[in-house]
């Protein structure tokens, strides 16, 4: 309705042959310079040459699927009617871009330095909590303009395929994405755990993505995102496998292009986290740590020093890899007073090789840990975690010929399976 004789109504509804095809929510944007000021909106625009009344804000829209292809026509004529130049719509982080917003392009967010607080302001005495939980990530912010409407995209069905959640891949997938004059339909990004949790591991500064971009699910509305293990690449037939998270076993993937861009990170830690986080448990989880995480190093020795000296029981340990820095890591636990034989090595391979390609070196290895106490166990695959009061206290294990079995605190209980592939907790 027209509540404004000064300003256009809100609802715009576009007809053919009389026929309705499409109802709009149309405003002009209430604060254009939030999104200068978070988005890089300059990438397609100048935003010094229009007012604050020529940027409008499309709330939402219904289509008729058949007319989808007409939507830019439709936008044009919208911002005739309400004398705008360029328009936006925010979307929901968790929220796929749906297909009549397809013809709007994704707006990258402006990388931002990491805040503190004043060398002269003491957090505890104040009313910021610093260890807020981590929020499920900015929203995704679609634009278009005149030239663009102008020009539609050209929709492209080159199958391209990303492995890898690192910062070279996001960005790759964010880059051609964010393309204004290309539609990307089959674009698949393919990482353990999925979009990643949290920074890289590696190092922090300009350069790598701040915590707000990586949980930036902008790539997830618009692009393919499939959370697995890359099992193998087949190069003659353009496929490759991918071990699902979910357990729905292997899904194949036929690609044009093929980018392996893992990074340094590790993927297990996080995938384990994330199905924390999906039953419910809390962010703050003690007594999972990455040996590939230099931030881990002074938490893990805090960890340790506290279980130990509290004398209450003992701290049983189990490291997950295949290869002499599993070994590194279980020799830095005793030094910290971490009895050897309460250590288990769960390697995923069928043999556990300290030194890639070194038979020899690699007997010895195992040989001095075997005898120090530390049990290694062969062909198995972290399942899960097993939690109580938000600490870790076990892990679920599969692999060939392993029978069920829980292992609780004070009394061990055997349930026996069936043979071939089975769970269970360490």
């Amino acid at each position: 309705p027209l509540t404004n004789p000064t300003r256009p109504p809100p609802v715009f509804i576009a007809r053919v042959l009389g026929q309705l095809v499409a109802v709009a929510l149309y405003e002009p944007a209430a604060q254009p310079a939030l999104f200068h000021k978070f988005y890089q909106v300059e990438a397609f625009l100048d935003p010094g040459q229009y007012s604050p009344e020529e940027h409008g804000e499309l709330k939402s829209i219904v289509v008729n699927p058949i007319f989808n292809n007409a939507v830019p026509a439709i936008l044009q004529h919208i911002q005739r009617l309400a004398g705008t130049c360029c328009t936006y719509a925010l979307l929901p982080p968790d929220i796929p871009t749906p297909d009549a917003l397809q013809a709007l392009t994704l707006v990258g967010i402006r990388a931002r330095g990491p805040a503190s607080f004043p060398s002269d302001i003491d957090p505890a005495k104040t009313g910021l909590t610093p260890a807020l939980q981590m929020p499920a990530g900015p929203p995704t912010l679609l634009h278009t303009n005149f030239r663009l409407l102008c020009q539609p995209k050209k929709r492209l069905d080159t199958r391209i395929v990303v492995v890898g959640n690192s910062d070279t891949a996001l960005a790759l997938v964010h880059t051609l994405l964010a393309v204004p004059y290309l539609a990307f339909h089959r674009l698949f990004l393919v990482a353990p755990a999925g979009l990643p949790l949290s920074p890289p591991n590696f190092k922090v500064d300009g350069v790598n993505f701040t915590k707000e971009e990586r949980l930036w699910h902008g790539i997830a509305g618009q692009g393919q995102v499939i959370a697995g293990e890359l099992g193998s690449v087949d190069r003659e037939h353009a496929s490759l496998q991918v071990l699902r998270d979910d357990g729905q076993g292997e899904v194949a993937i036929h690609y044009d292009y093929l980018v392996i861009a893992p990074g340094l990170q590790d993927t297990l830690a996080e995938r384990l986290v994330r199905r924390h986080l999906d039953k419910g448990g809390s962010p703050a989880l003690k007594g999972l740590f990455s040996p590939d995480n230099p931030r881990h190093e002074p938490l893990l020795q805090d960890y340790v020093a506290r279980v130990l000296s509290s004398g209450e029981e003992e701290l049983r340990v189990c490291l997950v890899g295949n290869g002499a820095s599993v070994l590194v890591a279980a020799r830095r636990l005793q030094e910290l007073g971490v009895d050897p034989r309460r250590m288990v090595v769960l390697c995923g391979e069928d043999k556990f090789e300290a030194v890639q390609g070194e038979e020899r070196a690699s007997e010895l290895l195992l040989n001095a840990a075997l005898n120090e106490g530390i049990e290694v166990r062969t062909a198995v695959r972290v399942e899960d975690l097993v939690t109580r009061q938000n600490r870790v206290t076990g892990v679920v294990v599969r692999g060939a010929g392993v029978k069920k079995r829980e292992a609780r605190a004070g009394e061990e209980e055997r349930e026996e399976g069936e043979e071939g592939e089975g769970a269970r907790r360490e």
